[in-house]
């Protein structure tokens, strides 16, 4: 591999030091070596070890708090009233990183942009969690959520924010009880940077970013998901020293694929693929109309491997800019229920009179309605080499409907071929 996709591979590495316990590591290089069975692998393939030309070098958020479930959710469990040490703070770690560019424009040191699991559990170390059976975990809540950091090029952090993947469930309700909205663990307009709590509703993990068709994507986890592809806005203001302020992170809309099963899969893998021109291209390049379909059907396509052996098509992406909208919260004039409405620990009723793609802008902020387009769920098509594998894929479920985003590739493009074919491939994934 070139040295600098190396380097990415170094970085996307386990994110604060500690220390699991020997019997609850599997040794990778014990198990993955030269010297193991090849038969117990899947396809008889074993997979390589790459050892770390580099130190590891720990990222670690700063002001990450210590977080329990809302006060009104704790109120209405039963188990809470004899069981409060389930239902106290729990120090939050950070897991799973996935790391992209950062876009253009967003300040003057931005480099890369970094997501990141945050969660108050692991099974690979006791002593992160209080929790230590299965039956008591079960009626148990903790936090699990996303948190998005910006670096510089040296990889230093210039500022971090939490992830609202769902904005009509996560914040609140222009003038909703402020009493309320904290008991709920609401967001609130305004918000930014993590000087506020993530809410505790429509909770992710294991989110994984990429760069295609010029932007972001971000993909996750959660324990209602099928596989979904979602626009990942950035906004901030620059400082002085070139860094971020008022740094905000979310999703204005989701794309799922509920009827495209074999999009669901344990090896989450997506990535990009930009066809060779055909031999008509030069010719067509500057003839109309003719010219104007070879260089649509030259963009380039996402691909997704949801299983080994099952690769398809979600088509090819773009993000469209749909005129700008200036935030505001309207207020109904007949409400059919009490207006603001009250906020809960599952829903904040964000949805009242506020359009999502305002995120946590406070009212009067005018920002560009964008959308990702191109890969919604009528595009998406099976390879034909695929359609063996799919229904002993689709046999195979697991945790969360056999979904599993364990996968971040990086983006490659071999040196040897970047100036003769002009075309070379992107990647989004690459395993943990």
């Amino acid at each position: 591999l070139p040295p600098r996709v190396r380097c990415c591979v170094c970085v996307c590495v386990y994110m604060v030091q500690i220390e699991y316990e020997a019997d609850r590591l599997y040794g990778a290089r014990r198990t993955f070596g030269a010297s193991s069975r090849a038969e117990g692998f899947l396809f008889g393939v074993r997979p390589d070890v790459w050892p770390l030309d580099a130190p590891i070098l720990p990222l670690v958020l700063p002001d990450l708090p210590n977080l329990g479930p809302p006060p009104n959710l704790r109120s209405s469990r039963p188990q809470a009233q004899n069981q409060t040490i389930f239902y106290g703070t729990q120090p939050l770690k950070t897991y799973n990183p996935s790391l992209a560019a950062a876009p253009r424009g967003l300040c003057p040191r931005c480099a890369f942009v970094l997501a990141l699991r945050v969660d108050g559990l692991h099974q690979c170390s006791s002593s992160t969690t209080p929790y230590r059976s299965e039956q008591t975990l079960a009626e148990t809540d903790w936090f699990q959520g996303t948190a998005i950091a910006v670096l510089d090029a040296s990889l230093a952090i210039l500022g971090w924010t939490w992830l609202v993947n769902s904005p009509p469930y996560q914040i609140a309700t222009k003038g909703a009880n402020p009493a309320a909205v904290r008991a709920a663990r609401c967001m609130q307009h305004g918000a930014s940077d993590h000087s506020f709590l993530p809410s505790w509703a429509k909770q992710t993990f294991d989110a994984r970013i990429f760069n295609v068709a010029g932007g972001l994507v971000v993909t996750y986890a959660c324990p209602a998901c099928l596989f979904s592809l979602s626009p990942l806005r950035l906004s901030a203001q620059p400082t002085a020293d070139g860094g971020v302020s008022q740094l905000r992170a979310w999703a204005p809309h989701r794309i799922t694929y509920p009827s495209v099963k074999w999009t669901n899969g344990r090896n989450q893998v997506l990535f990009t693929y930009r066809p060779p021109p055909r031999p008509s291209a030069a010719r067509n390049v500057s003839s109309g109309a003719a010219g104007a379909a070879e260089e649509r059907d030259v963009r380039e396509r996402l691909m997704i491997q949801p299983r080994l052996g099952v690769i398809g098509s979600l088509g090819r992406p773009r993000f469209a800019v749909h005129g700008r909208r200036v935030c505001r919260t309207h207020v109904p004039r007949n409400p059919t229920r009490p207006f603001p409405p009250v906020p809960s620990a599952a829903n904040c009723h964000g949805d009242f009179g506020r359009d999502p793609d305002c995120g946590t802008f406070p009212d009067g902020s005018t920002i560009d309605v964008v959308r990702f387009e191109g890969v919604w769920e009528k595009r998406a098509k099976l390879r034909n080499d695929s359609r063996a594998q799919v229904e002993a894929s689709l046999r195979a479920s697991g945790l969360y409907g056999g979904l599993s985003l364990t996968s971040n590739l990086v983006k490659v493009r071999w040196r040897e071929q970047a100036g003769a074919d002009g075309g070379g491939g992107g990647a989004s994934g690459g395993g943990a």
